[in-house]
């Protein structure tokens, strides 16, 4: 953790001895007082942190279409999609998003399409939210007008969506996705896609929001999963979300503009640690007591024994203690235990396995 305090929330000032090589010893004063002008500058830091993820949270409806009839050139699948589903508009505990890229000729553009799920006489049934789409620009940072570029903005724009609803309890969210690498690499289930020579920051932008996502679901019972849907082959609100995207590209536009809310979160230099700021755990506590590193007082407390085997003249009697391990955005760990399970961690948020 000690790494994280001076890398990211706060600048360790040199000594004055290495400022000033030979000059003698360094007032303590100075010391406190550059102490206390770094904590308050933490403090600052994961202050705004906090301001910028209560913005990002009130994304809600804001900068989502209603009307599908106004789409230039729907797909015969996705027209017959708009023909069978019904209008919502209500909040609801089951969404499917669909996200989709357009890119040709260094123009790239984004789409992405809601759906409301919900129960009707034991049977799921399937209601159209609403669609968002915009160009994919340097809006977020810096990116490539390319085909990757374009999903990764999809699936920001449906991680900014679902954030508006992450404030009811038990809401289920599933992000569909065609391009396979850009979708599992957001949702952490493998490394994000890298162009060579790009200064693109638009996957991993893509990896941060969707960790957020995931910690605010758990936290509020809720569940977050990412759906591969095979691209061009017939899926209605694939091919819906896809003719949007084609449509902005020949630039027609939705009427009512989606505008991104996170980027201030996404370039604030703790933004890779903001999902554990917006959803502490018992094992992982907020980055002000993270980043506080407080010196345990020597005095107090004693030695946790829970842990230690008793010492026995036969070794007949088995042991067994409980461990909780967390890891982040760690996939090399693969420890095999002859009598104590397996323990494993891959590439995402916080993943947690407790063995025996």
């Amino acid at each position: 953790m000690q790494v994280m305090r001076r890398s990211a929330a706060r600048q360790v000032v040199s000594s004055d001895d290495e400022q000033n090589p030979g000059k003698g010893p360094v007032s303590h004063v100075g010391e406190k007082v550059g102490k206390a002008h770094d904590d308050v500058a933490e403090s600052d830091s994961i202050s705004d942190l906090q301001e910028h993820l209560r913005h990002v949270m009130g994304q809600g409806y804001e900068g989502i279409n209603h009307d599908f009839t106004v789409i230039r050139n729907l797909h015969p699948y996705a027209q017959e999609a708009c023909r069978m589903s019904g209008e919502c508009f209500m909040d609801g505990s089951v969404y499917h998003i669909f996200t989709d890229g357009s890119s040709k000729n260094d123009k790239a553009t984004w789409a992405i399409t809601i759906l409301h799920q919900a129960d009707v006489d034991g049977k799921h049934v399937y209601y159209s939210v609403g669609y968002a789409a915009g160009h994919v620009n340097d809006d977020l940072g810096a990116c490539d007008p390319s085909a990757m570029d374009a999903e990764a903005t999809a699936i920001i724009a449906m991680a900014e969506f679902a954030f508006g609803q992450s404030h009811q309890r038990s809401v289920n969210i599933y992000c569909h996705f065609d391009a396979l690498l850009v979708g599992f690499g957001a949702m952490g289930e493998c490394n994000i896609p890298v162009q060579q020579g790009s200064q693109s920051e638009r996957q991993r932008l893509a990896r941060i929001v969707m960790t957020i996502l995931e910690s605010k679901s758990k936290q509020m019972d809720g569940d977050l999963k990412g759906i591969h849907v095979k691209a061009h082959q017939g899926h209605p609100w694939n091919e819906m979300s896809d003719s949007i995207a084609k449509a902005a590209w020949w630039g027609w536009m939705p009427t009512v503009d989606f505008d991104f809310r996170s980027r201030p979160l996404l370039h604030h230099p703790l933004a890779a640690w903001a999902w554990i700021e917006v959803a502490p755990t018992p094992e992982l506590a907020d980055l002000r007591a993270i980043l506080e590193n407080a010196v345990p007082d020597q005095k107090k407390g004693s030695l946790d024994s829970t842990l230690s085997i008793p010492n026995h003249t036969s070794y007949s009697e088995s042991q067994t203690a409980k461990i909780v391990f967390a890891t982040v955005n760690v996939g090399t760990l693969d420890m095999d235990m002859v009598s104590a399970g397996r323990l494993w961690s891959s590439c995402g948020s916080l993943r947690k396995r407790v063995f025996m």
